[in-house]
């Protein structure tokens, strides 16, 4: 079905003016999928879905790592399953980012912030299954069709086992409208702002495990080439 030396990379970045930021990152070597979410200068979340079906959610810049439940191993993957659902907040990325060319098995999706009205997008990270030609048309009827979100762009990497597809989104106005009002009801305090619309599956509920230990004091964090200059 697939070769066992596989890859890919697929980058989701924010562009506003003319300026770029890496909102997000899918990386395949292999028969092991991985998902990153920057967050300053450092990777704050970070999920794997690996060869055997074993998956990990890694928190505070790998530090602590969740050892979710086993799945289906990746080469009997079937049918499509949404992985994530996020929807990174602009002024805490690191912009100055370098766009690459694309070439071979990689690919970078650019969402234009301009276009979105002030809107943070909603990422949403599909699997496919490698061939899934009705599973992908469902899928992309679903983000097309909801009554919450209005479809912005898309992507898929669609020579791996299993295909991954990306589907940029951003709220209705009618959902931001809504969670206003009911901030407004709530009694909560004036000032906040709406960062961004997820739904979906709450957080990994496995053991929480210490990668290594926190730092006692970080004084000045260095900016990864991948965040600021080469992705």
């Amino acid at each position: 079905m697939t070769v066992p030396g596989q890859s890919a990379e697929l980058r989701i970045v924010y562009r506003q003016g003319t300026r770029h930021a890496l909102a997000a990152r899918i990386t395949v070597r292999g028969l092991n999928v991985y998902i990153g979410f920057p967050d300053g200068t450092e990777e704050m979340l970070t999920s794997s879905y690996h060869e055997t079906g074993q998956t990990h959610t890694k928190v505070a810049g790998g530090r602590k790592r969740v050892i979710n439940e086993p799945k289906t191993p990746l080469q009997n993957f079937r049918g499509a399953e949404r992985v994530w659902q996020a929807a990174p907040d602009p002024e805490n990325l690191v912009w100055g980012y370098c766009l690459r060319t694309e070439k071979g098995s990689r690919k970078t999706l650019v969402v234009d912030l301009d276009t979105l009205d002030g809107l943070v997008p909603t990422i949403d990270i599909w699997m496919i299954e490698r061939g899934g030609v009705s599973q992908l048309a469902d899928v992309m009827q679903t983000c097309r069709s909801s009554r919450s979100f209005e479809f912005v762009d898309c992507m898929i990497i669609d020579w791996t086992q299993p295909w991954l597809l990306v589907v940029i989104r951003k709220p209705t106005a009618e959902v931001i409208e809504s969670l206003r009002q009911y901030i407004a009801d709530s009694g909560l305090p004036e000032g906040g702002r709406i960062l961004g619309v997820v739904s979906g599956p709450g957080p990994p509920t496995g053991k929480m495990v210490k990668v290594w230990p926190e730092p006692e004091e970080i004084t000045e964090l260095p900016i990864p080439g991948e965040w600021k200059q080469q992705g």
